[in-house]
């Protein structure tokens, strides 16, 4: 279940997101893709959670490896 607190945390390291979706500018995550593998990795956590850019950049680079 996502509430308003759980809301500003990544489900996959449970640190802040720095979610700006609801904000009057686009969110930093507005300019990013997400691969399908690690929507799926963190909606098996969470449903409907952002994740967080440090785990977006950590997933990436353990991907062109």
């Amino acid at each position: 279940v996502t509430t308003e607190k759980t809301a500003l945390v990544c489900p996959l390291c449970e640190k802040a997101n720095n979610c700006g979706a609801n904000n009057e500018k686009p969110c930093w995550c507005m300019n990013e893709a997400f691969p399908a593998e690690l929507v799926e990795q963190a909606n098996a956590k969470t449903a409907n959670q952002c994740i967080c850019l440090g785990c977006l950049k950590k997933f990436q680079a353990a991907s062109s490896q």
